[in-house]
């Protein structure tokens, strides 16, 4: 079920794409500071960096031998968990 899993967490990390276009387009009607915004785009960036770490152990750790001992499973823990902090500071 590895395929279904990446396939809904990309859209779902896409649906939050949309989500911070649609609170940055609107947000000085939502009446959201400036300062929590950027924090929501910095959290963005985060999960795409998680995102990248992921790709890049999970697709070469059988071709690379030393690509195991990176950790980019435990980094993308970490950057997913604290990029979704950031969105999440929004509503």
């Amino acid at each position: 079920m590895e395929t279904t899993f990446n396939v809904l967490f990309g859209l779902f990390l896409f649906s939050l794409l949309i989500f911070m276009f649609l609170v940055d387009k609107h947000q000085y009607n939502l009446k959201i500071p400036n300062n929590i915004v950027n924090y929501g785009w910095t959290g963005i960036e985060y999960i795409v960096l998680s995102g990248v770490c992921w790709i890049i152990t999970e697709n070469l750790c059988h071709k690379i031998w030393f690509i195991k001992y990176l950790f980019g499973h435990v980094w993308w823990h970490v950057f997913v968990s604290y990029g979704g902090y950031l969105v999440s500071l929004i509503p």
